[in-house]
């Protein structure tokens, strides 16, 4: 869009104009997040001890913050995961921060299931909402789910995301031994 057609807006329909202006923020500080996330995974071992990134331990924080808008909230986080990499860990959390922003974003008030489990040479997290009973807060930018698969894929894993019977599930597999993909 043009100057002259943006001033256009602006003045025939700043409601609209508005509502565009808003979306474009949106979509930039959702790619700056992205990128800081980005960034934090390829900062493996410089990361700043005052800023210290979330590992897969810090997971039932995270749930227990998001409770108070999703009623009925599971969380199976099995097994301990400290010996594995920073970048698996920091990515299988991210998984879950944004499966659940998008349970938020897209169904508040239905209810969630997370799940974070080793499977023999990887760690699974599968994280499923079911029965939407509330109204989307947004249409959002589809960046989530794009950006969680980059994500995954750059550590060689696998993320599939897509409705199911009831709901929506988000399911990835990052190897333990993954290392970023260049």
């Amino acid at each position: 869009m043009g100057s002259y057609q943006a001033d256009k807006l602006f003045s025939s329909n700043p409601a609209q104009a508005k509502a565009l202006l808003g979306g474009v923020i949106d979509h930039g500080d959702r790619a700056l997040n992205s990128l800081r996330q980005t960034v934090g995974i390829l900062r493996l071992g410089d990361a700043d001890p005052k800023y210290p990134q979330p590992m897969i331990a810090d997971i039932p924080e995270l749930v227990e913050g998001c409770r108070a808008s999703i009623p009925s909230l599971e969380l199976d986080l099995e097994d301990s995961f400290t010996e594995l990499d920073s970048a698996v860990q920091l990515s299988s959390y991210r998984v879950v921060q944004e499966a659940l922003s998008n349970i938020l974003r897209h169904a508040p008030e239905s209810s969630a299931t997370v799940t974070v489990r080793r499977e023999r040479d990887s760690i699974s997290v599968d994280v499923t909402n079911i029965a939407d009973r509330g109204t989307p807060a947004t249409d959002g930018q589809s960046l989530g789910i794009s950006g969680m698969r980059e994500r995954v894929t750059l550590l060689g894993g696998t993320l599939l995301a897509g409705p199911n019977d009831n709901g929506w599930t988000v399911k990835a597999v990052i190897p333990t031994a993954g290392q970023i993909i260049g």
